[in-house]
């Protein structure tokens, strides 16, 4: 059901959906550009512990800084 609802709705939609388990998919979805994950850093502290442990380790991988602007992106 929350599979089939991911992939029948956009990406940023499901960045900010309602379920947790939504926006983990979201979050590791490729399509997310490197632009999208710098805008939504800031969502990072409001996420619930289990979900921010994703959020940070996708931006790891993208060698995202979290705490740095915007210039820090390789």
């Amino acid at each position: 059901m929350y599979l089939t609802r991911f992939l029948r709705q956009a990406i940023d939609i499901s960045l900010t959906d309602d379920n947790e388990l939504i926006r983990l998919l979201a979050i590791l979805d490729r399509r997310v550009s490197l632009e999208k994950l710098i805008s939504i850093r800031d969502m990072v502290d409001y996420q619930p512990c289990w979900l921010k442990k994703f959020y940070l380790l996708r931006m790891q991988v993208e060698d995202i800084d979290m705490h740095e602007g915007l210039g820090n992106v390789s």
